[in-house]
């Protein structure tokens, strides 16, 4: 996962729009909360696009996955959508204000 966090920044489209599909399907059907802090660990990139997948990643998450596979990580979670709601880049903090929705359903 860390080299296709690497690839969302990349100015080559295929390469990025990949990169995203890939993590995409990647958390759609591997349900492990060790993946969690990778996750949380790359949100401090500098790059505001990958700040964004990160969180929208996050989304999908609370979205997809069972609540179980959650509640360990919800601390961890909640850090990590808080930051981004005060995030410098506006459709990061859009993309937060949805995953905190799905946070608290």
């Amino acid at each position: 996962l860390p080299a296709l966090f690497n690839l969302l920044p990349n100015s080559a489209k295929i390469m990025a729009s990949s990169a995203h599909t890939c993590v995409s399907f990647i958390l759609r059907h591997v349900h492990s909360g060790r993946i969690i802090p990778l996750f949380v660990a790359h949100y401090t990139a500098k790059s505001p696009l990958t700040r964004r997948r990160i969180i929208e990643f996050v989304g999908l998450m609370l979205q997809v996955w069972p609540v179980s596979m959650l509640e360990r990580q919800v601390a961890t979670l909640k850090d990590v959508i808080q930051r981004a709601i005060h995030d410098a880049d506006s459709a990061t903090r859009a993309s937060a204000r949805s995953a905190f929705w799905g946070l608290s359903d």
